[in-house]
């Protein structure tokens, strides 16, 4: 008996040992993975308040450049309202764009060819009004023959629509990313659970064993 006593006291102890480390083991897997789903959704939130800034910078330029036209045509400051207001606001929209860009380098790389282009057309469309204000209207009309504001707008459109379709694969692959690691912590903790099932049963079994020899012992003696 007491070489049983010895062996069952082993075997527990293994199981022991065999669901501590696996508990170890999926409590540090899935601390991590939830680490990863936590960056992933900061991404996520990052990138999509990215797309909503140029969304609004967009409508900025060109309401920016429609107030310049429409003070042009009739000479009229109230034209100049959406004008002023967004080359106060291009900024801090530029700002917040880079900050929220900061998660897809390749999103913020582009920002350097796009935050001059918009600064070229403020100052084309600042010049312009300037000129009419001055009743030079001949220079106004030669520099748009020149087609230098619609060759930097469509520039401007350009970087556009490519700084949009850079957030939108990012977007696409931040929450494809977020999904896996979701699946990993499903996955780490099915399989944790039936490792720690498998030790409960195995513990389980050791001790019933153990008290049915000991029955069967206690018979025997009384016997």
């Amino acid at each position: 008996m007491h070489s049983s006593g010895r062996s069952i006291l082993g075997r527990t102890l293994v199981l022991f040992l065999i669901g501590f480390s696996a508990l170890c083991i999926i409590v540090g897997t899935a601390t991590w993975l939830f680490a990863r789903t936590t960056t992933y959704t900061a991404s996520i939130v990052s990138i999509r308040e990215a797309r909503a800034t140029l969304v609004d910078l967009k409508s900025l330029v060109q309401d920016a450049e429609t107030g310049q036209r429409g003070f042009l045509l009739t000479g009229r400051d109230t034209y100049l309202v959406p004008f002023e207001r967004a080359r106060a606001e291009i900024p801090q929209r530029l700002d917040q764009l880079r900050q929220s860009a900061a998660v897809l380098p390749e999103l913020h790389g582009q920002l350097d060819e796009l935050d001059p282009a918009i600064r070229q057309k403020l100052d084309e469309l600042s010049q312009t009004i300037d000129l009419a204000r001055q009743g030079r209207r001949d220079e106004v009309l030669r520099i748009i023959d020149s087609d230098r504001g619609k060759i930097l707008m469509d520039q401007i459109r350009q970087r556009f629509d490519q700084l949009t379709q850079v957030a939108d694969h990012g977007f696409a692959a931040a929450v494809d990313r977020q999904r896996e690691t979701a699946s990993l912590l499903r996955w780490v903790a099915f399989l944790g659970a039936l490792v720690i099932l498998a030790v409960v049963g195995g513990a389980t079994l050791t001790v019933m064993r153990h008290t049915r020899a000991l029955a069967s012992a206690r018979a025997e003696i009384e016997r």
